[in-house]
């Protein structure tokens, strides 16, 4: 063989390596949870306190889809180090379907083992074209399962609603709407 063709043989063989490795790191690795992302930890002035500032977490969740999570501040538990008490809180949710879903709250909770996310205090969110107001969502990786409630009432293009829980299955796409007790639902849908 001449140079010419070695060296084409050469330029191919590594490209198909470099492919090799990235199809493996982007799509097999990414079931791995225990990969999460902490980015941009400070430190309080105390070093022997458990507190943190402007903390990141980002990954994929169970199902697939990825996630961003930010907070102002976040507090560690010495005997629980896996539960994050955050504040000022930002969700970033792009599903696999390329939807997004953003959540922002006063105050939450992170299990960074099991990815399950709580926001609580005036807790808003933005779902294509939709906003929802509600005191809680719950975010459970674990069950592929999105709790919304506490006075919940959003509006978007389709109209406007008022609830007291909202469940959203992940896996199935499907929302189920109820009231507690003898409250009632008001959904208002626009044609």
């Amino acid at each position: 063989m001449n140079i010419r063709k070695r060296k084409i043989i050469f330029f191919q063989f590594f490209l198909f390596v470099i492919s090799t490795l990235i199809v493996y790191f982007f799509y097999f690795n990414k079931d791995k949870v225990e990969n999460i992302e902490v980015e941009n930890i400070q430190t309080a002035e105390d070093e022997s306190s458990n507190v943190f500032n402007d903390i990141e977490y980002s990954g994929f969740d169970l199902n697939g889809n990825r996630y961003y999570l930010f907070s102002s501040e976040a507090i560690f538990d010495s005997e629980k180090p896996e539960i994050v008490n955050m504040k000022n809180v930002l969700a970033r949710f792009t599903f696999k379907d390329g939807s997004i879903l953003i959540v922002r709250s006063k105050t939450g909770l992170f299990n960074n083992k099991s990815l399950d996310m709580f926001f609580t205090e005036n807790v808003n969110s933005e779902y294509n074209k939709h906003k929802l107001y509600s005191n809680n969502i719950d975010y459970l990786n674990t069950k592929s399962l999105l709790k919304v409630y506490g006075n919940v009432n959003g509006s978007g293009p389709k109209g406007k609603i008022n609830a007291e829980n909202l469940n959203f299955d992940l896996k199935n796409k499907t929302l189920d709407i109820s009231a507690i007790e003898n409250s009632q639902v008001n959904v208002n849908l626009v044609n």
